[in-house]
């Protein structure tokens, strides 16, 4: 009898520890963390770690597609649920479901966006680590199947820039940043950038991009401030698409490439950015954790105070069958 019980103790703690384990195996499966980059104008926003979550643009009423150009299904995290979590960051509480078709209307048939930000435009695009996303199929006008928002999947690590371009034709040019992740601070370091239409060509088969790319000559190179909301000119690319900079303090920097008018095409060019590294790869003493990681924290610490309890719990009722 005592034997009995005593296993049924044990499996009410062991099912006890797999409930609270799930809600993290849930999570793990259903969120993605990338970094995101967004500007309109001068308006500016890049986050290092944003977290997405599975869902979240079905939860303000918008449609993800069921399959992507190629007819596979679209499974996970996708580029429309990273808008619209950029939304709920750039309004708070303004942005809900009732009040999202303000500031995001994307077309639940075909993905295009017809409004972000709050501006009725279509002329948007995004990249998904510096590339349009596409099929590998070439049509007969010679160009791959491009992914619309509601179709692209996001994976962890991705790099995610959502742009207005400029050109009222989509001309802007797409910089390619070559720069070192890790300098010493106060040591000279060069960064390039090179660029190609690729509102025009971004669909295109590598060999024709190869082509159309060009040094970004009078791009200007940027620094991000500490709220990685605005930024600082650094100063402008030579002939061969250079510059020299370096930064005399430690720390982790985020150097962007933009432009008005650039290369010998003489087109905007789209804000891209890259991390560089001076120095110690540290975070600074006062970087808070995110939302999501308190959030996360505050439930693990919920979690080990419920498995302590009913081991303690455990331990008591087992006790009095020894």
């Amino acid at each position: 009898m005592k034997t009995t019980i005593k296993k049924a103790l044990a499996a009410l703690l062991a099912l006890t520890l797999l409930l609270c384990a799930a809600p993290f195996a849930f999570a793990a499966e259903d969120d993605v963390t990338v970094t995101l980059l967004f500007s309109h104008g001068d308006k500016i926003c890049l986050i290092p770690e944003f977290t997405v979550a599975d869902g979240t643009a079905e939860a303000y009423g918008y449609t993800v597609a069921e399959t992507d150009p190629t007819g596979a299904p679209v499974s996970g995290v996708t580029v429309l649920d990273a808008l619209v979590a950029l939304h709920e960051a750039l309004y708070g509480d303004a942005f809900t479901a009732e009040t999202a078709g303000n500031y995001l209307v994307v077309a639940a048939d075909t993905g295009y966006i017809t409004t972000i930000d709050g501006v009725v435009t279509g002329n948007v695009g995004f990249t998904v680590n510096d590339v349009q996303v596409h099929d590998d199929e070439l049509s007969a006008w010679g160009y791959y199947t491009g992914f619309s928002c509601h179709q692209a999947v996001l994976e962890d690590g991705d790099m995610l820039n959502v742009f207005f371009y400029q050109d009222s034709m989509g001309l802007d040019f797409y910089p390619t940043i070559a720069a070192p992740a890790q300098v010493e601070p106060g040591e000279d370091f060069a960064l390039s950038a090179t660029g190609y239409s690729i509102g025009w060509y971004g669909c295109s088969p590598q060999d024709t991009i190869a082509e159309m790319i060009e040094p970004l000559e009078d791009a200007e190179v940027v620094v991000f401030s500490d709220d990685l909301k605005t930024v600082t000119p650094l100063g402008t690319l030579d002939e061969t698409g250079a510059l020299t900079i370096s930064f005399e303090e430690a720390g982790t920097y985020w150097v962007g490439v933009r432009g008005e008018e650039a290369g010998e095409s003489g087109v905007p060019v789209i804000l891209n950015a890259v991390c560089v590294q001076a120095g110690t790869d540290e975070p600074p003493v006062d970087e808070q954790p995110s939302l999501f990681q308190r959030v996360i924290n505050a439930v693990k610490d919920a979690v080990q105070k419920a498995i302590d309890f009913f081991r303690s719990l455990f331990d008591t009722i087992a006790g009095f069958f020894k």
